[in-house]
C-alpha cells in the first residue's frame, strides 16, 4: 500500500480574494472550533488573510484541503509599518490582545487548523516546520502564537502572557514565544 502525501503550497492574496480558498478554509475551521472562536464573516477573515503580508500555506490532498495556516510578521516589509502591529489594533489605536509584547523582528504564527481526520499524520507538524522556515528566512528573530488552551511547561514553549477575552471570544489565550 503507497503511502499518501500530502501537497503543501504558499498562497497568495489573490486566491483568496477571489473566494477560491476562503470558503474551504472557512469550513475547516466550522469543523475544529466553537463558534465563538470563529471569524465573525466571511469579509474579516478575507481582510485579514489577504494582507499583503500575511503568509498562507495550505495541505492538500487532491481536492481535498487537510490543513491550513497562517502567520505575519511583527512589522511588515518595510520593518516600520504593517504586519500584526497593524492588524491588533483596538478601536482607539492601541495595540490589542497584548501584542505590544511581542518583538518588533519576531513572526506570529496566526493559527494551524488541521481536519480532524489527518490530526496525528504530522500535517500539523509540516506546517509549523514551514512556517519556521519562513521565519528564518526573512530574519526573524523568534517565533509567537497565541494559544487556546494553557501550553504545558516545557523547554519549547515559555507563556509570555494571558489574554483575556482574546478577540473578544470571551477566552483567555496564552501568548507564547515558541522556541
Amino acid at each position: 500500500m503507497s503511502k499518501i502525501i500530502p501537497v503543501y503550497r504558499n498562497l497568495s492574496a489573490g486566491e483568496f480574494e477571489t473566494g477560491r480558498y476562503a470558503d474551504r478554509v472557512l469550513s475547516l475551521e466550522e469543523e475544529l472550533f466553537p463558534e465563538k472562536e470563529r471569524w465573525d464573516s466571511r469579509e474579516d477573515f478575507c481582510g485579514v488573510i489577504a494582507h499583503p503580508d500575511m503568509v498562507r500555506i495550505s495541505a492538500e490532498l487532491g481536492d481535498s484541503l487537510i490543513g491550513f495556516g497562517m502567520g505575519i510578521p511583527i512589522l511588515g516589509k518595510d520593518g516600520k509599518t504593517g504586519g500584526a502591529r497593524e492588524i491588533y489594533v483596538n478601536d482607539d489605536g492601541s495595540p490589542s490582545d497584548k501584542i505590544e509584547l511581542v518583538p518588533d523582528n519576531g513572526f506570529l504564527l496566526w493559527g494551524i487548523a488541521v481536519a480532524k481526520l489527518y490530526k496525528g499524520r504530522r500535517v500539523g507538524r509540516n506546517l509549523f516546520d514551514r512556517f519556521v522556515e519562513h521565519a528564518e528566512e526573512s530574519g526573524a528573530k523568534g517565533l509567537y502564537a497565541y494559544f487556546r488552551e494553557k501550553p504545558r511547561k516545557g523547554k519549547r514553549i515559555r507563556i509570555i502572557a494571558p489574554v483575556d477575552n482574546y478577540a473578544d471570544t470571551g477566552k483567555t489565550y496564552y501568548l507564547c514565544e515558541v522556541r
